[in-house]
């Protein structure tokens, strides 16, 4: 006989597993009291929406990513590393809980999708704050690299955005990335002044 879960935990952990192996679109609320062994109420008991547990279910999945992220001590690492660490927690996340997870939330449709989005952009938010924060901390980054153009807010959020491609692409091999960040960091020209974009060449006529 199968046994009977009930707990918010475990039923969340069913749902992660049908939309593992089946997708979002194979996910309902009849599937998974069928899968749990439980009645349809007493899923909506802890879901009253699909599209909460659709959230539910993408703010377990980044939170399990977090872990084990020392977001605080990205002070005591260079830029580059801590962008190394952050990549390699994220890709062999994915790995583990699934190898096109990013891929699927385009099944979804309509409230689903809109609330899946918002919940994984509170998370995206954090990760550019994080990687901003550890931008900040990095004494080693010469201050004049920095321009009105070229910030680090700015820099922040390029280097999130190509780090959610590679993950999507499932890139393996980021030593270029990491070697770009590395140049445009700390790089410096053929006359010796540091690499970077002037203000004033991006208002030429």
């Amino acid at each position: 006989m199968n046994t009977v879960i009930t707990s918010r935990e475990a039923l969340l952990d069913m749902a992660k597993t049908i939309v593992q192996e089946h997708g979002f679109d194979q996910l309902s609320m009849r599937r998974l009291s069928t899968a749990c062994g439980v009645s349809v109420g007493c899923i909506y008991t802890y879901f009253p929406t699909k599209a909460e547990l659709v959230a539910a279910i993408v703010e377990d999945f980044w939170k399990g990513a977090f872990h084990g992220v020392d977001w605080s001590g990205s002070g005591m690492m260079s830029f580059e590393d801590f962008f190394d660490v952050l990549y390699r927690r994220f890709k062999e996340y994915l790995e583990v809980f699934s190898s096109d997870w990013l891929g699927k939330f385009g099944q979804l449709d309509g409230k689903e999708y809109r609330k899946c989005m918002e919940t994984q952009a509170f998370y995206f938010d954090h990760i550019t704050k994080g990687l901003l924060q550890a931008l900040e901390r990095d004494a080693s980054i010469p201050q004049e690299r920095w321009t009105e153009t070229f910030t680090q807010e700015r820099f922040s959020r390029f280097v999130f955005d190509n780090m959610m491609t590679m993950l999507r692409k499932k890139e393996r091999d980021y030593v270029f990335f990491v070697t770009l960040l590395r140049e445009l960091l700390h790089g410096k020209t053929g006359n010796g002044q540091p690499m970077g974009i002037h203000d004033k060449d991006t208002r030429r006529t």
